[in-house]
Parts: structure tokens; sequence; C-alpha cells
């Protein structure tokens, strides 16, 4: 078996309660093709950044899941019959972690220790007057 995220929009259409309804018809669908259910989402309400099908706000949920890989276009061709669900995206997920995989922080380069201070050079007047004296042709 194969873990999988279903993301998918409904139609904002439906009331709450319909949505919520909704989603559970779409967990027992997923159940009957032989689907294991791991972990659901709350419908939330979502602004598009662009209208599909003439929405601009729609109901957005996730869903992880596993099943075998066969099965897979079943739940494809299942989906795109749904007429209340706008669009959907369905994510393999990494087999050696059911967590979602974050970006390794670099550590940071040890700072090298100051150079230690060399101390002030005593300058004799007369000859700092001399190199004046050279650079300005005097």
């Amino acid at each position: 078996m194969t873990n999988y995220q279903l993301t998918f929009l409904v139609s904002l259409k439906l009331e709450a309660e319909q949505a919520v309804q909704y989603q559970d018809q779409i967990i027992t669908q997923l159940k009957e093709l032989g689907a294991e259910i791991q972990e659901t989402s709350e419908m939330k309400e979502q602004m598009l950044a662009y209208p599909i099908r003439g929405e601009r706000k729609v109901w957005l949920n996730n869903l992880v899941f596993s099943l075998d890989p066969e099965k897979i276009s079943s739940v494809e061709e299942f989906l795109n019959h749904e007429k209340h669900i706008l669009r959907h995206m369905i994510f393999r997920q990494p087999a050696e972690s059911k967590e979602r995989s974050r970006p390794r922080r670099r550590r940071p380069e040890p700072v090298a220790e100051p150079a230690a201070e060399k101390p002030e050079e005593v300058v004799d007047s007369k000859g700092l007057d001399q190199k004046i004296n050279e650079i300005l042709d005097w």
C-alpha cells in the first residue's frame, strides 16, 4: 500500500453541513475502493486567486489515505465524475516518512577568532613631515 494525499475543492453552493456530508461520502467511496483513511482535515472556506467554473470561493479539504497503486486510477475516475468537485489533486507521499518533510537548515559557519591586535607603532613627526613633502613635491 502506498500513501497518498488528496486535496480537492468543492463548490461553495453547498452549505457547511452539506459540505461535511459530501466529504463523508467521498471518504466512504474511497473505503469502498479499498483505501485506509489516515487523516482528514475540516472543510474550510478558501478564496481563490482566479475563478474556477465561475466560483471565487470554495470549500478546501485534504485527506491522507493508503491504497494499492493499481487502484489509484479508479479514484481518479471517481473524482472526475463528481459534479461538486471543482478541482482535485492526488500526491503520492514519500514511503520513508508520513510527515511532511522540511528542508534542512544549514549550520552556521564557525566564526574565526579575531586576529590579535598589533600594538600601535610610534611614528616620529620628522619622518612624517619628510614623507608629506615627498608626496607634495615641496
